[in-house]
């Protein structure tokens, strides 16, 4: 009793201490590990080799893009690298604040404008991740569905493959759903990011480190992006169309120059609770 009379308000003090720090995000593991300074890691392509270069393994971005499900979106331009008819992959890192506002229509990354061509990489009302593709010559769409929903305020690892057969979608590393046989048809409108080109449908709530290459990535590629985590770099350098890690900036990575035109956007460095 005589040690609590003494010391109890030096307890109470540095519990109150502690109580703070961990509302602030110091014990965060994310706050733990050293961050990835905007721009620090890029590809280098060259006539002769494609190779990454500067720091880029082992960290986590600095920030990531806050998106108001209001206005915010980012415009990366009608590069024809961005514009598929042939096997194709999409991925990203994202956490939602709310759902889509209607069944298809919460945009991760689109290049589809209405006309039944190109792709878009949504996610529902209801948490469920599609990839749909184009086929104009039926006017009509082929769509891969989560059979996971993804929860809010919950990072989540997703992936879109379009493997010149049908679309598929995987969650966190784990194929969730395949759709059926399409021929895509390329678009030739602007790529979105975080909103969708001709529906009411902005993305709410943080994205990072999307990546789109000019090949279906197999099973364990997508095992391995995964499992880099939320700071993970390209499997394949060769195959990458565009980069955009949304580490403070909207600029193209992969060396192809697609820089975004970013709208209202905002970065968070609170992104790991």
């Amino acid at each position: 009793m005589e040690y609590l009379m003494t010391y109890g308000w030096a307890i109470l003090i540095i519990a109150v201490v502690l109580g703070v720090l961990f509302q602030m995000g110091v014990f965060n593991s994310s706050s733990l590990t050293v961050r990835i300074p905007p721009g620090a890691c890029k590809v280098l392509r060259t006539s002769a080799a494609v190779n990454l270069v500067g720091q880029c393994s082992g960290i986590l971005p600095q920030y990531v893009a806050q998106f108001d499900g209001a206005s915010t979106y980012v415009n990366v331009g009608t590069s024809s690298r961005l514009h598929f008819s042939s096997p194709f992959t999409v991925s990203a890192w994202v956490r939602l604040s709310s759902y889509g506002l209607s069944w298809d229509t919460y945009e991760i990354i689109s290049d589809y404008n209405g006309a039944y061509k190109g792709y878009k990489f949504t996610v529902g009302t209801s948490g469920n991740l599609y990839l749909q593709v184009g086929r104009q010559s039926d006017t009509s769409l082929s769509q891969a569905i989560s059979t996971q929903a993804l929860s809010l305020n919950t990072w989540y690892y997703v992936v879109g493959v379009y493997d010149g057969a049908r679309p598929i979608v995987y969650v966190n590393g784990v194929v969730t759903n395949g759709g059926a046989y399409s021929p895509i048809q390329a678009e030739t409108a602007s790529s979105l990011i975080g909103k969708p080109q001709w529906f009411p449908g902005y993305f709410n709530g943080q994205i990072a480190n999307i990546q789109v290459y000019n090949t279906s990535l197999d099973a364990s590629q997508v095992q391995t992006l995964y499992q880099e985590g939320i700071g993970g770099v390209p499997v394949s350098p060769q195959y990458l169309v565009g980069w955009w890690p949304l580490n403070s900036d909207a600029n193209d990575y992969s060396g192809n120059n697609n820089n975004g035109a970013a709208t209202a956007l905002t970065y968070t460095a609170q992104y790991g609770k």
